[in-house]
């Protein structure tokens, strides 16, 4: 194995996954609803199930679409978060190295990006 399979390899054990928000809520949307089966949009964001949603940070279109295919398949996201339910919030996770500043720099850079003004 060359060094940069190795590499690779090393990678994804130590980051398995895309950095991401999900968040939660606690009535569920209609299990028909069109969204469920679509892929992630130009902003990374996409439903896994009627209580879960997803906003990927970073990968390629393929990476998003592969890892929310994991999360769709995974049995924790099919119905809402274990904690006692606040209606008036929502319940958001961050994974694989997806924070708040993150976001925050995100929607930032999309903003400077609209305007035509720097962050």
């Amino acid at each position: 194995m060359n060094l940069k399979q190795r590499i690779e390899r090393l990678e994804k054990r130590c980051h398995p996954g895309l950095a991401a928000a999900l968040t939660s809520w606690y009535e569920p949307l209609d299990s028909n609803h069109p969204a469920l089966q679509m892929s992630t949009n130009d902003k990374g964001q996409a439903l896994i199930s009627p209580y879960w949603s997803v906003w990927f940070l970073a990968g390629t279109e393929a990476e998003q679409k592969r890892e929310l295919e994991l999360y769709r398949a995974n049995s924790r996201y099919k119905q809402p978060p274990r904690e006692t339910p606040n209606l008036d919030e929502v319940y958001v996770e961050y994974v694989n190295g997806g924070c708040l500043d993150t976001i925050f720099c995100k929607l930032s850079e999309e903003e400077a990006e609209r305007t035509g003004t720097r962050p």
